[in-house]
């Protein structure tokens, strides 16, 4: 099996969406988010795991993995609703990450993981879908 994969600038690698996942095709937020995390304390100073909801493809969770590369006992928490966005964050973390994929634990649930926790940093970037009703608002207003 062939996989088609994006690359993606901000990593510096390919990143490969499983069936249904969204693709990672518009990458200014990937960027503004790699930049914020390069420029600020944001990862510094963690104590407890970060969480990345709705992970998709994992884009996220990996550039925060490659910045913490010398925290490997930090943990980053993803998760999914989705099985396949599951599984693509793992092969991608993987991929990418070799070794230091273990600092990922992608997992199946609806926001938040069964097992109650404290975090850090929550991220987010869910996908924007518009909706018929979104649809005909914007097309009232032109």
């Amino acid at each position: 099996m062939t996989l088609l994969g994006v690359f993606v600038k901000a990593l510096g690698e390919k990143i490969y969406p499983f069936w249904s996942v969204f693709v990672p095709t518009r990458q200014d937020y990937i960027d503004l988010f790699a930049e914020v995390i390069k420029s600020t304390n944001l990862l510094k100073d963690l104590n407890t795991p970060v969480l990345e909801i709705g992970c998709g493809t994992g884009v996220l969770s990996i550039l925060m993995a490659k910045q913490l590369r010398g925290k490997s006992n930090q943990k980053i928490i993803a998760t999914d609703i989705s099985p396949f966005a599951v599984e693509s964050t793992r092969f991608n973390a993987e991929k990418i990450l070799n070794e230091k994929a273990r600092m990922i634990e992608a997992i199946q649930c609806d926001l938040f993981p069964a097992k109650k926790r404290q975090y850090d940093l929550i991220v987010c970037n869910p996908p924007f879908l518009v909706s018929k009703s979104v649809h005909s608002l914007l097309e009232q207003c032109k």
